[in-house]
């Protein structure tokens, strides 16, 4: 299916639904079946097909043919931006029927439809869930919807009373709502399902339903995600923003700069040899915990967690960073107020030649040093003159 929709450029889709007096429930379920497989800037390329119409009877809501026709077309055109409806039924012929899908789209420009690795499996069934498999997805989708909601409606209470909150904390409080959202969500239901689906998975070769259920987490993240950053102060997405070049881990509170890769899944620092403690280092973070339906976030007082053991190679000559998986595009930005304490240390000058060509960072930089004073001619005495 994914071949047939991208492989030319198409001037419309046309797709075919039966008439069914509940036309805003099982005519619309059955469009949908179809119609999820298209991102939703390609709805407007839809003509939609209602055929078997010769079912239609009469009633006092819809007295004749014309008008469940209209409340058809309007129906599709307010829930589904579909603006162009053909209707067929026993009597109407194959020619008159192809001439009408041929006018339909005549005058549409032909689009080149395009889909990333990411949004085919959006948008793409893989498995088709039966019996037992079926419950279960339903009882994954519920848990799902229900941590999404609750985060969700905590972004909104946060937002109520973002002036109880220091500007940064707000922004660090907004992060730790992506970050933990993503978290419950890989150990409430993605774990769980892999512990329970792990040994079929691999005895016949078959990862479609995992697949699956990754799709369904994700969406469900990326719709957190999405709130929160109309929370946020700085676009963590915009990649020419140089000040998402640097962030905090959310483990250990870290600082680390990015000056090359993805935006995905890496590891926080250059992992040692040896676990340690991490002594008595302490930071502030913020914890969401449910309170009642709902998310609430709470400021706790964090001990910087042990790093992770593994075997250490001969590139690595000091132990930073706690070695755990983070995705870097959901780690906190680093708040002015620390960015201008880097601007103060030696430390950061071992990572300034990486920024070198970052107009951006470069003009922040100078400006920073230019409002530094300088220091007038000294007399004799060592005085001002």
């Amino acid at each position: 299916m994914r071949h047939g929709l991208t492989h030319d450029a198409l001037n419309g889709i046309f797709i075919f639904v039966e008439y069914n007096p509940r036309v805003g429930s099982i005519m619309a379920e059955d469009f949908w079946e179809v119609a999820k497989m298209l991102k939703p800037e390609y709805f407007n390329m839809v003509v939609l097909i209602a055929t078997k119409m010769d079912q239609f009877k009469p009633g006092k809501s819809f007295p004749n043919r014309g008008s469940i026709e209209q409340e058809i077309s309007t129906i599709f055109e307010d829930d589904h931006d579909v603006r162009q409806v053909l209707f067929s039924d026993e009597s109407t012929c194959k020619d008159e029927l192809f001439q009408g899908m041929y006018n339909a789209i005549q005058d549409k420009p032909s689009i080149q439809l395009e889909y990333s690795e990411v949004e085919f499996l959006q948008h793409f069934d893989l498995k088709a869930w039966k019996g037992r498999e079926m419950h279960d997805l339903y009882r994954t989708k519920n848990l799902v919807q229900g941590l999404t909601s609750g985060f969700l409606e905590g972004l909104s209470d946060l937002e109520k009373h973002r002036n109880d909150y220091p500007e940064d904390e707000f922004q660090d409080c907004v992060f730790s709502a992506i970050q933990q959202s993503r978290n419950d969500l890989e150990e409430l239901v993605m774990s769980p399902f892999e512990k329970r689906n792990r040994n079929q998975q691999m005895e016949f070769d078959d990862y479609a339903s995992w697949i699956e259920m990754k799709k369904i987490v994700d969406e469900s993240h990326s719709d957190v995600r999405n709130e929160a950053k109309r929370l946020l102060n700085i676009n963590p997405d915009d990649t020419s923003n140089w000040r998402n070049a640097l962030r905090r881990c959310q483990h250990c509170g870290e600082v680390w700069v990015k000056v090359e890769g993805c935006d995905g899944t890496t590891t926080c620092g250059l992992i040692p040899s040896e676990g340690d403690p991490y002594g008595e280092a302490s930071y502030f973070s913020y914890v969401w915990s449910k309170a009642g339906e709902y998310y609430r976030p709470k400021k706790v007082s964090k001990r910087k967690r042990g790093r992770v053991v593994r075997e250490k190679t001969q590139s690595e000559e000091r132990k930073v960073g706690c070695g755990r998986e983070i995705d870097w595009k959901n780690q906190a930005i680093l708040p002015l107020s620390e960015v201008d304490a880097l601007f103060n240390t030696q430390e950061l000058q071992q990572f300034l030649n990486s920024f070198i060509v970052n107009t951006g960072f470069v003009s922040s930089k100078n400006k920073k040093e230019g409002d530094v004073p300088v220091f007038s001619e000294l007399d004799s005495k060592g005085r001002d003159m």
